[in-house]
C-alpha cells in the first residue's frame, strides 16, 4: 500500500502556496511541451546512453511531500538486487517531480501530481530502471524517457509502459557474438521481452561500453 508522507516537517501550507510559482515552472520544464504521447521514443542505445543508473530490483517504498523549497515530489526506494551501474549500497532512493496524488490544503484541492506519462510506482513490484542524471537545482530526476526507462518484470518478462515500442527500432549494434536470443529479441516490437536474454544484453553493453563506442547507437 502506498505511504504518504506528511509535508515538510513545521512547514505551512501558506508556504506550500508560495511554492507554487516554482513548482508550476517545473512542470513547464520538466514535462514533454505537447503532452505525454510526444516524448521522444527512446531505442535500447538511448536508454543505456543516458542513463547515469540502471538497476533491477524491487520498489521497497513510495511516498510523496514537499521539499524545502515547497516542490512537490515523490520519492522512490529501491531494494537493489543487481546494480548494473551507478548505484552503491542495498538500496537506491530518488525523488521524481509531483504528488502521488492531489491533496487538500487550506480547504483548496492542490494538483501538484506527477504528470501524465511519467513513471508510477508500487510497493513490491520488481523493476529494471534506467535512471538520468538529477536535475542541477533541484535533484528531481526520473527515467530516460519517462515511463520508457521504467521495466516491469513479470513472469520473466520485461516490459515498459509503451510495452516496449520502439526499444529496438532504429538500432545498430555491431558488437559481435549476440545469442541467438538476442538477435531474435532485437526483431521484436511492442511485446514483453525475455528477462535473460535482455538483461544479459544491457550488462555487456555496459561492462563493454558499447555506446561510447559507437557499437550499439541510435541509427538516425
Amino acid at each position: 500500500m502506498l505511504r504518504v508522507d506528511s509535508a515538510a516537517p513545521g512547514r505551512p501550507p501558506r508556504a506550500w502556496r508560495r511554492a507554487w510559482p516554482l513548482a508550476a515552472a517545473l512542470l513547464l520544464l520538466l514535462a514533454p511541451r505537447s503532452g505525454a504521447t510526444t516524448v521522444r521514443p527512446q531505442n535500447l542505445a538511448d536508454l543505456v546512453g543516458l542513463s547515469e543508473t540502471i538497476v533491477i530490483g524491487t520498489v521497497e517504498k513510495v511516498t510523496d511531500g514537499f521539499d524545502a523549497r515547497g516542490i512537490p515530489f515523490t520519492e522512490v526506494t529501491i531494494r537493489v538486487g543487481e546494480n548494473i551501474r551507478g548505484a552503491s549500497g542495498d538500496t537506491l532512493s530518488f525523488r521524481q517531480f509531483g504528488l502521488l496524488k492531489p491533496r487538500v490544503i487550506d480547504g483548496r484541492r492542490y494538483l501538484g501530481v506527477s504528470p501524465d506519462g511519467w513513471p508510477s510506482w508500487h510497493e513490491r513490484e520488481r523493476v529494471m530502471v534506467f535512471l538520468g542524471r538529477p536535475a542541477k537545482q533541484t535533484g528531481l530526476r526520473t527515467t530516460v524517457g519517462l515511463g520508457q526507462g521504467k521495466m516491469q518484470v513479470l513472469d520473466g518478462k520485461l516490459a515498459n509502459s509503451a510495452r516496449n515500442a520502439g526499444l529496438f527500432r532504429k538500432l545498430q549494434i555491431t558488437a559481435p557474438s549476440l545469442t541467438s536470443a538476442q538477435q531474435a529479441m532485437l526483431q521484436t516490437d511492442r511485446t514483453p521481452v525475455d528477462a535473460g536474454a535482455f538483461v544479459s544484453l544491457v550488462r555487456r553493453a555496459v561492462n563493454e561500453n558499447w555506446t561510447e563506442k559507437g557499437m550499439m547507437r541510435h541509427a538516425d
